[in-house]
């Protein structure tokens, strides 16, 4: 299934840089993510759907650079009996894949699966061992982006019962260490036309980051790789 899921990812690539060493093809990994708008919206609302276990989806894309873009999504359904945990099948890399040629048909602009995401309902959103020994299996495909969102999670520093949804956004490292990624928002439509024409020192002025205030507790605050909002 995994040998199938490559021949797809590559005939569906552009601007994506390998690396050789070792006989081994590596391929080399997004610096920063930027995600469209609607896909923002579309993840948080499939992890609000339930509050009793992980849902799980992929991220449909490409990368320029540097840069990873996420511009659709695939959701997919559970497949694992234990409500804390999701499993990325083959049959779900397969559909995946199918979609973000159905993506290419419909945009013009090649796409492949670029990651995944998932929610930690109750729980922080750092990635678990679990979630990195999956990420760094996938980062061999050129799956490289991984999203964690953090929902019906109530922080115990407010003294107001409130709930906050979080992101994370993740990479696994050399023994499957969590390396974090900056993130930020675009409209579709421009991060259609930086896969299409890449990026320029012009529309990097335009980038909004998920998050603008530092202090805790406010709109925005971001530790890391963490994003509340």
């Amino acid at each position: 299934f995994l040998y199938f899921i490559e021949r797809i990812q590559e005939n569906h690539t552009t601007h994506t840089h390998y690396k050789r060493g070792g006989g081994e093809k590596m391929h080399t990994l997004p610096k920063r993510v930027l995600i469209s708008d609607n896909v923002l919206i579309s993840c948080v609302g499939h992890a609000l759907t339930t509050e009793g276990e992980e849902i799980i989806g992929f991220c449909l894309g490409g990368q320029v650079g540097d840069d990873g873009l996420v511009w659709e999504t695939c959701v997919r359904p559970r497949s694992d009996k234990q409500s804390d945990r999701v499993e990325v099948s083959p049959e779900d890399q397969i559909e995946a894949a199918q979609e973000a040629e159905r993506v290419t048909d419909a945009t013009g602009v090649p796409t492949r699966v670029a990651g995944w995401y998932h929610s930690h309902p109750k729980i922080t959103c750092p990635p678990s061992h679990v979630d990195l020994r999956t990420q760094s299996t996938l980062q061999q495909y050129g799956i490289s982006i991984g999203l964690i969102f953090s929902v019906f999670n109530e922080p115990t520093e407010y003294k107001q019962k409130t709930s906050r949804i979080q992101l994370h956004c993740f990479q696994s490292g050399a023994g499957d260490q969590p390396i974090s990624l900056p993130v930020f928002v675009e409209s579709q439509q421009e991060i259609l036309q930086r896969a299409s024409v890449g990026s320029s020192p012009q529309n990097d002025a335009k980038l909004v980051p998920l998050y603008k205030k530092s202090s805790p507790g406010s709109r925005g605050y971001g530790r890391g790789g963490e994003y509340s909002f």
